[in-house]
C-alpha cells in the first residue's frame, strides 16, 4: 500500500474582481455606472498581448479596490451564451434595495426577484447582457439559505420580524458575528495545520 501524498498548504484566496466580457460594452457601462451606481475608476485600450485592442472600463465602489468589476469588448459567443451565473453586490440597506428596485422598475427592467434568504435579502436581475446580478444586504443572523418572498414594501422593522420568525427554529441559527468569529477559528487553525 502507497502512503497518500500530503496536500500542500494552500494560502487563503478573497475575491477581487469580476470581469464580465461584452458584446456592448457602451450599454454595459451606462448599465453599471448609471443604474448599479459603480464609479468608473478607468479605461484603457489593451496592448500587445493576446487581447490586443480589447477596450476594457474599470469600476469600483470602494477606495480600497481600483477595480471591482471590469468589463471587457469583443465577445463573439451567441447572444444567449452566458458563461457566469451571477455577480453579487453588498448594499448597506434595506433603503438602497429599495431604491435600486424602483429604478429598475423605472428602467423597464423585468424578471425582478425579490428574496429572503434568511441571512440576506436580496434583489436578482440580469444586466442588458443577460448576466444573472444579486444586490443584497446582509440580516444580522446566519442559518442555511433559505428561499422565501421579501416584501420591501414592508418596514426595515417588519421585515426583520418576518425574518426572525422564519428562521429562529433552525438549528444552525446563530448571530452572523457569531458565525464569523467561528469560522476565522476554523481557517486559524487550518492556517496552522491543527
Amino acid at each position: 500500500m502507497t502512503t497518500p501524498t500530503p496536500i500542500p498548504k494552500r494560502p487563503s484566496l478573497t475575491i477581487s474582481h469580476v470581469v464580465l466580457h461584452c458584446f456592448e460594452i457602451d450599454k454595459m457601462a451606462d448599465f453599471y455606472s448609471r443604474i448599479m451606481g459603480l464609479k468608473i475608476t478607468d479605461q484603457k485600450v489593451i496592448g500587445p498581448s493576446p487581447w490586443e485592442g480589447a477596450r476594457l472600463i474599470f469600476f469600483s465602489s470602494d477606495p480600497r479596490d481600483h477595480h471591482q468589476l471590469a468589463l471587457a469588448d469583443g465577445r463573439t459567443a451567441e447572444k444567449g451564451t452566458v458563461l457566469l451565473h451571477q455577480v453579487s453586490y453588498r448594499h448597506d440597506s434595506l433603503d438602497r434595495l429599495r431604491t435600486l428596485l424602483e429604478t429598475l422598475n423605472s428602467e423597464g427592467i423585468t424578471g425582478i426577484m425579490t428574496v429572503d434568504h434568511g441571512f440576506s435579502w436580496s434583489l436578482y436581475f440580469n444586466d442588458p447582457e443577460g448576466n444573472m446580478i444579486e444586490a443584497f444586504v446582509e440580516t444580522p443572523w446566519y442559518v442555511e439559505p433559505i428561499y422565501d418572498e421579501l416584501d420591501l414594501s414592508l418596514s426595515d422593522e417588519e421585515i426583520l420580524r418576518v425574518t426572525e420568525e422564519r428562521i429562529k427554529d433552525a438549528p444552525e441559527f446563530k448571530p452572523f458575528s457569531q458565525w464569523r468569529a467561528e469560522f476565522a477559528e476554523r481557517l486559524r487553525l487550518e492556517a496552522s495545520g491543527q
